[in-house]
């Protein structure tokens, strides 16, 4: 079994159409805007709180911004995209 505490990768890497890109970007918020959705729902159903709200605005901004830069891009412009995930296991961050 693998005890590995720590992993870095990257999700995205490389140049995209500014269409692709688009596309990419706002299926990845979409995706997170319909988690923190799901989850504040269950929230308020098991607990009356919605702790993932201030997340959702933030989402939400970011996926106006997003959209906002792409209106302003060339749509045959050429887009570098870079985005990595680190992952650190600890106690401390375990939910309970």
């Amino acid at each position: 079994m693998n005890t590995q505490k720590h992993l870095k990768f990257k999700l995205i890497d490389g140049y995209f159409s500014a269409e692709e890109a688009r596309d990419i970007l706002l299926a990845l918020i979409n995706h997170k805007i319909a988690h923190h959705e799901m989850h504040s729902f269950s929230q308020q159903v098991r607990f009356s709180s919605t702790p993932s709200q201030e997340r959702l605005k933030n989402l939400n901004e970011a996926k106006q911004l997003v959209k906002a830069f792409f209106e302003e891009t060339e749509p045959e412009a050429l887009v570098s995209m870079f985005s990595e995930i680190e992952l650190v296991k600890s106690k401390a961050a375990v939910k309970q």
